[in-house]
């Protein structure tokens, strides 16, 4: 059990006034649900899971754990990316390939290109450089006064905007991916949680800035109630037909041994 799966069954058997005992553990069949919380007489199987977008943490690990040496270039240059959103940039493609287009700009005293250029608003091979640059996916590339041997830095960005219904698509795609293994529990309910990880920004920040959608989440047969909660500590369930409801979330504490 790891600390977002023992969190997340330790608010829901405070809010329900039960306790939990995990499913889950070693030697358990394949396809066991993370916990039952008992409460008054009544199992209910709990499974924990995190909605996140693999492609957005894959471009946030390949840009920001590791170091990218630029040895070619007179300078540390930071390159901003977007790291929100569908087609992301290939951080690797520009890591090997953004060194001889920058090292163009040195060599025509440049620091900064923030766009496109054009002919006739630079030499040639500044456009070019500039053009390359943009096609990889850099939206603005800049010398970074910084000390020690040339290196590239990534800076990501990307729009974000508030979205309940997001929130709804999210529940119902999770829940229907653990449908299954939740029929298969023996309990009077079956739950599902769901921590609404940061790579989902439009999600997480509805949650995060407004009140709950009016639309309940269509859940699959296997699913009673869905839980969801976000990084800063915003918490709703649902129990179709019914509607959203926000629920304090209670502070816990989680040790994790080992």
């Amino acid at each position: 059990m790891d600390e977002h799966e023992l969190r997340a069954a330790t608010i829901v058997g405070a809010i329900l006034d039960g306790y939990f005992v995990p499913r889950d553990v070693p030697g358990a069949p394949d396809a066991t649900h993370d916990f039952d919380v008992l409460v008054s007489g009544k199992r209910v199987a709990l499974e924990v899971t995190r909605a996140a977008d693999k492609h957005v943490l894959s471009t946030r690990d390949a840009a920001f754990r590791r170091t990218f040496p630029a040895p070619a270039l007179a300078n540390s240059w930071t390159l901003s990316i977007r790291t929100i959103g569908a087609a992301l940039p290939a951080v690797n493609k520009i890591a090997k390939k953004s060194p001889s287009l920058l090292a163009v700009l040195e060599q025509h005293g440049m620091s900064e290109v923030d766009r496109q250029l054009y002919p006739g608003q630079a030499p040639a091979a500044v456009v070019d450089a500039s053009t390359n640059l943009v096609l990889l996916g850099v939206s603005r590339a800049r010398v970074w006064d910084v000390d020690g041997p040339p290196q590239l830095f990534f800076i990501g960005h990307g729009g974000v905007s508030a979205d309940a219904d997001a929130v709804n698509r999210l529940a119902v795609e999770h829940a229907a991916k653990n449908a299954d293994k939740l029929l298969a529990a023996q309990a009077d309910e079956r739950h599902i949680f769901i921590w609404m990880d940061s790579s989902q920004p439009d999600a997480e920040l509805a949650m995060h800035t407004g009140p709950p959608p009016d639309a309940a989440p269509v859940l699959p047969d296997g699913v009673d109630v869905v839980w969801v909660a976000n990084p800063s500590g915003h918490l709703w369930r649902s129990r179709p037909p019914g509607t959203w409801e926000a629920l304090p979330c209670p502070r816990v504490e989680i040790v994790v041994n080992g």
